[in-house]
């Protein structure tokens, strides 16, 4: 379902609505899965910012 918001959502001229869906999508996903959705949460909060991070340094750099 997200794959779709991103590809129609792109193709229609609106490239948020996919990031958007994943934005509200995958916070709800990870605490709904109990014991552990809170340390998902957590591990998906702290590796959000490196993962940008790496892709801006790999623009920079020119390798993308």
């Amino acid at each position: 379902t997200g794959w779709f918001a991103s590809v129609l959502g792109a193709a229609h001229g609106v490239a948020w609505l996919g990031p958007a869906y994943y934005a509200l999508w995958l916070p709800a996903h990870t605490l709904a899965a109990q014991p552990q959705g809170k340390v998902e949460l957590k591990v998906l909060l702290a590796a959000a910012p490196l993962g940008y991070v790496v892709d801006s340094l790999l623009v920079l750099s020119g390798f993308i």
